[in-house]
């Protein structure tokens, strides 16, 4: 059970296809919804109502798991946090997902990715050199923490394996960003230096970077590890002397803008998928940095068969990442699109033991709808169409 909220400014909202079309039924169409909720089912419930609140309880007894990802106090105002759930289900885990924790003085404070990006430290590393801060783009707490919520989940299920009741995990997105800071702050403790953005190169590697490849914005990315990769790279360059002019690390490491310059020579010649081909073949770990439409058309996910295609029937065919691992035992599932709103709503709660009066009745006080009560008020274009004069 998944408790989603805001649902005009959620996922639901972002990316549409076609140009970002505001069309009636949007929320069915956005692109960050439609690839984050694929093989789940949805439903509507106001928690801000009585006959809402009571209902979610209801589903609430039969769950192992509630998920949440709201500031702290939302849903123990709403009247269903971990107290209310737990009367009603002593077994049932709890997993709320905040910027900052469930306590301490910013527990309430409200956050997204790029804010924790900032706040957690990790803006304080990433850049291509010292004063140089950048953020990633990609918001790494956000998945971060929900790969650690679901650790701590799944340790709470196997400890209620021999208690016999559940709890309440509390994961914070500002730690989930700090766990990519550890060695850092381990140094500055023990050392007190202060980390400063380094770009792509590494303490225990050298050369590593992503060198330009022929092409406009095209790169190669390259990492050697040990001594004779350093020997085959060289070779594979064309400039074997290189290996004989810095054959360690350390001295690898004071050389790193000649070697980089030598590498970029030979790249800039060749295509980032050729580049890299031939590396490969020499024993070099390196990959070419792969476009968008690239990573759709890469025949290696192909031939293992790592797309996944469905029939959305709202936006058509999508093609959506599947399991970036393969598990002996992993039975083959069945594959469905991310749910409309409200799509499964009956279902489950006929599932749960609601007869077909309490399922109508609840649609009747407008506890369970078709669409977001919110849609004119985030995008007022929908109040009324405009004629093109």
């Amino acid at each position: 059970m998944v408790v989603e909220r805001a649902i005009v400014q959620s996922t639901r909202s972002q990316h549409f296809p076609g140009g970002d079309q505001i069309w009636p039924g949007f929320y069915n169409r956005g692109s960050s919804y439609n690839m984050l909720n694929r093989n789940k089912r949805a439903i509507v419930l106001d928690l801000k109502a009585d006959a809402g609140r009571e209902a979610f309880l209801r589903l609430a007894e039969s769950a192992d798991v509630v998920l949440e990802n709201n500031s702290p106090r939302v849903m123990s105002s709403l009247g269903v946090g971990y107290e209310q759930l737990a009367e009603r289900n002593a077994g049932v885990v709890l997993c709320s997902i905040s910027a900052f924790g469930a306590s301490g003085p910013e527990a309430h404070y409200t956050a997204l990715g790029s804010n924790i990006e900032g706040s957690s430290g990790l803006v304080a590393q990433t850049g291509y050199g010292p004063g140089e801060r950048y953020a990633t783009g990609s918001f790494h707490a956000d998945p971060i923490g929900g790969t650690i919520g679901a650790l701590v989940t799944i340790a709470a299920l196997t400890q209620r394996e021999r208690s016999g009741r559940g709890q309440h995990v509390d994961v914070s997105l500002l730690e989930s960003g700090a766990s990519f800071l550890v060695e850092s702050l381990l140094d500055y403790r023990l050392s007190g230096r202060v980390a400063e953005p380094r770009g792509n190169r590494s303490p225990r590697i050298a050369p590593q970077g992503a060198y330009p490849s022929a092409g406009d914005d095209c790169w190669l990315a390259v990492g050697v590890e040990d001594d004779g990769q350093w020997r085959a790279l060289a070779g594979a360059i064309g400039r074997p002397e290189l290996a004989e002019r810095w054959p360690d690390l350390a001295s690898r490491r004071r050389a790193h803008d000649e070697i980089d310059r030598a590498i970029t020579e030979w790249s800039e010649q060749l295509d980032h998928q050729r580049a890299a081909e031939l590396l490969q073949r020499a024993g070099v770990p390196a990959a070419p940095v792969l476009a968008n439409w690239e990573i759709i058309s890469d025949p290696h996910l192909y031939e293992r068969g790592y797309w996944v295609e469905l029939v959305h029937p709202e936006t058509g065919l999508e093609r959506w990442e599947g399991l970036p691992w393969r598990l002996s035992r992993l039975p083959q599932r069945e594959h469905t699109p991310a749910p409309l709103l409200d799509q499964h709503s009956d279902e489950v709660l006929s599932e749960n033991g609601f007869s077909a009066e309490e399922i109508a009745s609840l649609r009747e006080q407008g506890v369970v709808k078709e669409t977001p009560a919110d849609v004119a008020l985030f995008i007022p274009s929908l109040s009324g169409p405009t004629a093109p004069s």
